[in-house]
Order: C-alpha cells, then sequence, then structure tokens
C-alpha cells in the first residue's frame, strides 16, 4: 500500500485547479455545524444552563456535573433531552450535506467535473434525503451501542470513587484506564464505516445497510493505515485554531480521504476479481 505521502500528493495535485470550488463545498458544512452549535448553545442560555455546568462537561469533569445534576432530576432530564435532540438535528441537517462532500472530493478526485452544488445533491429527493439520513443513524446506534457497553466499567468506576475512601485515587486511576481501553477498541471499531459514505454517495441502488456491510468487508485489513493517514494531518488541525487554515485544511483532508477511498475500492475490486478467478478455475 502506497504511504500517506502518496495520498496527500495526490490531493494537492487533485485541488489545484480546483481550491475555489473545494472552499465552497466545505464552508457549507462548516457553516451549518457552527449553526447549529450556536442554536444549542442559544437554547441551553434560555433554559438557564448555567456556565458552572458547561465547564464540568467541557473540562470532562464528569463525576462532578453527574453530583451537580443528581439533585435536580427535572433539570437533568431537560439538559439531556435537549442535548439528544440537537444530536438528532444535527444528524439530520449534516447527514445528507456530509454525503454531498464525500460526493464531490470522490467526484474531483477521480477526474470529473463536479460543482459546488454537488454538496446539496441529497437534497434533490425524498430518497436520496432519507438514504442519507438512514446511514448515518445506523452508523451512529451502531457505535453509541458499543460505546455504552465499553464506558460502563469505567464510569461506574469514577461514580463510584467519590465513595471508596482511602481507595478513591486507586478507583479514579483504573476507571481512567478503563476509558482509555474503550477507546483502543472503539477507535478500529468506529473506522469499519469509513468506506460507508463513499460507497453510498456513488451508488444510488444500494441500501444504507448494504453501504455499511460493504464498508466493513472493504476495510479489513486497511483500518491502520487509514488511521495513519488521519493521524499525519494533527498538525494542520491544530493550526485551525486560528479559523482561517481551516480553509485548507479541510479541502485538502477531504481529497486525501477520498484517494485513500479511491485505493481501497481498487484493491477490494481486484480482490474480488481474483477469487472470482480461482472460482471459476475450480468449478470448470
Amino acid at each position: 500500500m502506497p504511504g500517506t505521502e502518496y495520498f496527500k500528493k495526490s490531493a494537492k495535485h487533485t485541488l489545484k485547479p480546483r481550491w475555489g470550488g473545494a472552499i465552497t463545498v466545505v464552508t457549507v458544512g462548516f457553516c451549518v455545524t457552527i449553526l447549529l452549535m450556536m442554536a444549542e448553545q442559544l437554547t441551553d442560555m434560555l433554559l438557564g444552563f448555567t456556565l458552572t455546568e458547561q465547564t464540568l462537561i467541557e473540562s470532562g469533569n464528569l463525576r462532578a456535573f453527574y453530583m451537580e445534576m443528581f439533585g435536580q432530576p427535572l433539570k437533568a432530564a431537560l439538559y439531556f433531552g435537549v442535548s439528544a435532540l440537537f444530536l438528532l438535528l444535527g444528524i439530520i441537517v449534516r447527514a445528507p450535506i456530509s454525503l454531498g462532500i464525500k460526493r464531490y472530493f470522490w467526484g474531483v478526485t477521480a477526474g470529473g467535473p463536479e460543482t459546488a452544488g454537488t454538496a446539496f445533491d441529497f437534497f434533490a429527493s425524498f430518497k436520496m434525503y432519507f438514504r442519507a439520513v438512514r446511514m448515518e443513524l445506523y452508523i451512529f446506534a451502531r457505535i453509541l451501542l458499543r460505546a455504552i457497553i465499553l464506558l460502563i466499567p469505567g464510569t461506574a468506576l469514577i461514580w463510584l470513587s467519590a465513595y471508596a475512601g482511602d481507595y478513591q485515587v486507586l478507583a479514579l486511576l483504573f476507571g481512567y484506564l478503563a476509558y482509555i481501553g474503550a477507546a483502543a477498541v472503539m477507535i478500529p471499531e468506529a473506522l469499519k464505516y469509513y468506506m460507508a459514505g463513499y460507497i453510498l454517495a456513488n451508488d444510488d441502488e444500494i441500501s444504507p445497510s448494504g453501504a455499511i456491510k460493504k464498508s466493513i468487508k472493504m476495510t479489513k485489513g486497511t483500518k491502520g493505515s487509514y488511521f495513519i493517514l488521519m493521524l499525519s494531518f494533527i498538525g494542520w488541525w491544530l493550526l485551525c485554531i486560528f479559523i482561517l487554515p481551516m480553509m485548507y485544511v479541510m479541502p485538502y483532508t477531504g481529497a486525501a480521504n477520498a484517494h485513500y477511498a479511491h485505493y481501497v475500492m481498487r484493491e477490494y475490486a481486484k480482490k474480488n476479481a481474483a477469487e472470482n478467478g480461482r472460482t471459476q478455475i475450480i468449478v470448470y
């Protein structure tokens, strides 16, 4: 398999005459995300969630947050209800745009004449729209279910550390170690689905569940190299705290990921062709 530099150089070559369209496409997705975040923050303010509660969540001090909310069950239910509502709204709004962006980068990395309007392709009909939303919901549900199961031990230990007396530090240590172990399992689990968006975006006949199953097959043996490709952009993403570099980094990563997806799909097709050839030899 080619190294990360191959896919990154290919991305730069693809984008050279197309920076304007690529920046327009990723800006659409970025603006939608920002608007949803602002709407959620405004809703939290209107409902009276305090800065202290927000800070506890953002700092990762979940035990303190839960203790803060434990004595206010109605407020806690409202808080989590609003969070769940905006999470669902994010999927409903962003899923079609996300797939449209994938279709755009898939097309331009194949040499196609894609336009910025490709980002809205999945709003063209109810069928396309709901295919996009269903796939995102399926993937989210799969990952969430596994995450809940894996995070239960760590969450329980951190919660119980408040009552562990002399063993509080030990309980916290094992709780955070359990979280690290859960993350180590969840990363490859989540990476099984990275091809699903490209598959669905470029096959109008395949079902969302079919795209997910095909992605799981395609990504066998490639998740590690894809993870390394993503890690290679960490330096670039750190620059994005200044906002403006995002207009370079997002198209760059989008094109590199699409080139990688093309490679995985070609290798999968070659493998299937070879296996079919062997089958025919055995049969005939």
